[in-house]
């Protein structure tokens, strides 16, 4: 399944001005290297920021993003006086784009704060076990965009085919975050509302259109003539995907418990962690229980 960005474009038949679309690949980490190249020319970059690393870790940018990637790093480093863009401003500007900007003066109160960390320290335990995913690159508890807290995962390579074993590992890491509700809060949040949609939207799509589910090779597509029979039998196959990885993700839940406990406190009391960080919480607490 090819990476693409669909562009609106007018096309001229007959006289007519018709609109549609049109499908333009990104560019895979040599392309975004050279993209890269022609924006950092106006650019004073420091000696040891390797354009080869920022477009490893930006795999699904298009030209646009990769230039927004530059000039938010370029605004970052005049902000803080630097003479010239350095890691920890790309490093900012990535977030910034993956993970929305903060909500300057929104304030949670310690039990929101509380909930919050719980709920993404269950998206990292979970994203730390499965076998398929990406790796986890930070967690944070500032509210971003929409959201209160963030967990992102950072590829380490273009993906051109995602295999069923990636995906499900996918759903299990967007339903970490309700494990851990259900199990360490003995409650359930609005918070998980997102990612259950996005969750159920990769089942629905193995199912409907991936053919990897027991009904075999089907296409719904965007006819609308298939019967109510077929219809429930995909929502079915839909919810014991979803149910399985959820069970899954409370699993890895409760057997990590410790580890999950040490990140929570250092969530609360530095907002943000690295990958360094974050693998120091799940070490430290498996090392003393081994």
């Amino acid at each position: 399944m090819l990476a693409r960005r669909i562009i609106p474009c007018l096309d001229v038949k007959g006289g007519r001005v018709v609109k549609g679309v049109r499908f333009v690949d990104l560019a895979d980490a040599g392309g975004r290297e050279s993209i890269l190249n022609v924006h950092a020319r106006n650019l004073t970059l420091e000696p040891g920021l390797d354009l080869r690393w920022i477009a490893r870790g930006t795999p699904g940018f298009s030209g646009a993003d990769l230039a927004n990637l530059l000039n938010e790093a370029a605004i970052a480093a005049t902000r803080d006086g630097s003479e010239a863009v350095g890691r920890k401003h790309v490093e900012y500007a990535r977030d910034r784009i993956l993970m929305g900007a903060e909500r300057q003066g929104f304030v949670m109160d310690e039990d929101e704060r509380y909930a919050t960390a719980i709920h993404e320290a269950g998206h990292v335990a979970v994203g730390l076990a499965v076998e398929n995913g990406d790796p986890i690159h930070k967690v944070s508890i500032l509210p971003r965009g929409r959201a209160l807290g963030v967990t992102q995962s950072l590829p380490e390579r273009d993906r051109f085919m995602k295999k069923r074993e990636y995906l499900e590992d996918q759903i299990a890491l967007l339903l970490g975050g309700r494990a851990a509700e259900q199990i360490l809060l003995d409650t359930m949040t609005a918070g998980a509302s997102n990612d259950i949609e996005r969750a159920v939207e990769i089942a629905r799509r193995m199912v409907s259109e991936f053919g990897m589910s027991p009904l075999g090779p089907i296409y719904l597509g965007t006819d609308q003539t298939h019967s109510q029979n077929l219809l429930d039998r995909i929502e079915e196959a839909t919810n014991e995907i979803i149910g399985k990885q959820l069970e899954r993700a409370c699993v890895i839940v409760t057997s990590r418990q410790e580890s999950i406990a040490r990140l929570v406190e250092l969530l609360m009391e530095r907002d943000t962690l690295d990958a360094d960080e974050i693998l120091g919480c799940f070490q430290e607490c498996e090392n003393v229980a081994a």
